[in-house]
C-alpha cells in the first residue's frame, strides 16, 4: 500500500541486537496511522524520516485487534514522487517565440533538463492552426518548478501542461 503524509512524534529504538530502528505516526487531512521502519528500513531512510518534508510511504498494512500500522518498505518526499508521476510535458508555442534563435534556446533549454518524462510541442502557427509535435527522447525532460520558471522565460507564462 502507498500512503502520503506528514511524519510525526519520530521515536528511536533499538532492537535486542542493538540495531536501531524508528516508529512514528504518518499524518494527512483525514487522520493519522502508526508506522514501523526496522533497522534495514530506517538506516536507509533515516534522513527522510528525520526531516519534515511531506513524503509517500509505501509498505505493508499490519492490523490486528488493539492496533493497525504500516510495516515501512520504501519512503519517498512527495515531490519526487510527484516528479516521477508526470508523464507527459506539453508546451505550447507562438511560432513567433521559436523565431530569431527562440528554437535554438528551447532547445537548448530542453536538453539540460533531461529526464523521463515524455515531451509534446505545440506551436500555434499565425493562420490559427496548431502543429503538435512528439519530440525524441533527446528532449525528455523532468518538469521541476526551476524548469517551468525557465521555460517561462523563453515562452509566454501558462505554455506548460503536465500530465
Amino acid at each position: 500500500m502507498q500512503i502520503a503524509g506528514v511524519i510525526h512524534a519520530v521515536k528511536l529504538k533499538n532492537n535486542k541486537s542493538g540495531k536501531r530502528y524508528a516508529t512514528f505516526s504518518l499524518e494527512d487531512r483525514e487522520g493519522a496511522v502508526e508506522a514501523i521502519a526496522w533497522s534495514e528500513t530506517y538506516a536507509k531512510y533515516e534522513a527522510i524520516i528525520m526531516g519534515d518534508e511531506p513524503v509517500v510511504a509505501r509498505g505493508k498494512l499490519d492490523v490486528d485487534d488493539e492496533r493497525a500500522q504500516i510495516i515501512l518498505e520504501g519512503l519517498v518526499p512527495l515531490d519526487s514522487a510527484l516528479l516521477d508521476s508526470i508523464r507527459e510535458v506539453r508546451i505550447t508555442a507562438p511560432i513567433s517565440r521559436l523565431e530569431n534563435g527562440g528554437l535554438d534556446a528551447l532547445k537548448e533549454m530542453l536538453s539540460r533538463n533531461h529526464g523521463k518524462s515524455m515531451t509534446y510541442l505545440h506551436v500555434s502557427l499565425a493562420d490559427g492552426r496548431e502543429a503538435v509535435m512528439l519530440l525524441g527522447d533527446t528532449y525528455r525532460v523532468t518538469p521541476t518548478t526551476s524548469f517551468i520558471s525557465e521555460l517561462e522565460q523563453i515562452l509566454p507564462p501558462g505554455s506548460v501542461e503536465l500530465r
